[in-house]
Parts: structure tokens; C-alpha cells; sequence
């Protein structure tokens, strides 16, 4: 039992798959609007990784 079924989300692989795909997006373009001008997309790219890694393992 993952942590999403323990909220109430009963979900398959690829529903992890597109979830962390989509999460991907999210950070990329929050990191984009917010800290672009600081620092490259790399940062970005490695914390959504491991958090995608993290829900598809784990979720």
C-alpha cells in the first residue's frame, strides 16, 4: 500500500507515470517563472526526477 492509497487515491503505474510527468511540468515551469534568473534548469530537472522516481516507487 502506497501513500496515495492511504488519501484515498487507488492508482495504477501509469497513473503514477502521468502524475509525476505532470508534476515534472509543474516544477520546471514554477522554477522557470521564479528562479530562472538565478539558476539553470538542471536543479529542477533532478528534484522532479527523484520525485518522480519516489511516486512511481513508492505511491
Amino acid at each position: 500500500m502506497g501513500f496515495l492509497e492511504k488519501i484515498g487515491l487507488k492508482t495504477s503505474k501509469g497513473d503514477r507515470v502521468f502524475l509525476g510527468m505532470v508534476l515534472l511540468i509543474l516544477i520546471h515551469l514554477l522554477w522557470m517563472r521564479t528562479l530562472e534568473k538565478y539558476l539553470t534548469l538542471w536543479p529542477a530537472f533532478f528534484i522532479s526526477l527523484a520525485l518522480l522516481v519516489i511516486l512511481v516507487k513508492w505511491g
